[in-house]
């Protein structure tokens, strides 16, 4: 799932998954973040500035620091983050689509079958 943000949008990046078979869900840009990844960046970003604020003057040539910090980070976030956006998701659909039948957003019109486990 890619929300069309200009970061996906480069053609080595659009190509990626197609050419490696990989199904990709359409999704309006801007749209309501219901990509769990997303938070799971946020928390991240945020136990890696906290636990590593040394990278924020660090320049591109520092490339395996940030990696392993990244790697620290990432071993450091708990199950129990993971589980609950996974509990949380349904809920967070449904209030999307709540919002859109009420008018207070847009979106085009995107299946939801992937999320049929839920």
């Amino acid at each position: 799932m890619q929300d069309n943000a200009s970061i996906h949008t480069a053609r080595i990046i659009k190509n990626w998954p197609r050419d490696n078979g990989i199904d990709v869900v359409e999704w309006p840009a801007y749209s309501p973040d219901l990509n769990p990844i997303e938070h799971v960046w946020s928390h991240l970003k945020e136990w890696v500035n906290e636990h590593h604020p040394e990278l924020e003057t660090l320049t591109g040539d520092d490339e395996m620091i940030k990696e392993k910090a990244l790697q620290e980070g990432w071993t450091a976030l708990k199950d129990e983050l993971f589980k609950n956006l996974a509990v949380s998701m349904e809920n967070r659909i449904k209030a999307v689509i709540k919002a859109e039948r009420a008018g207070i957003l847009s979106i085009r019109p995107i299946s939801f079958e992937f999320f049929h486990y839920y």
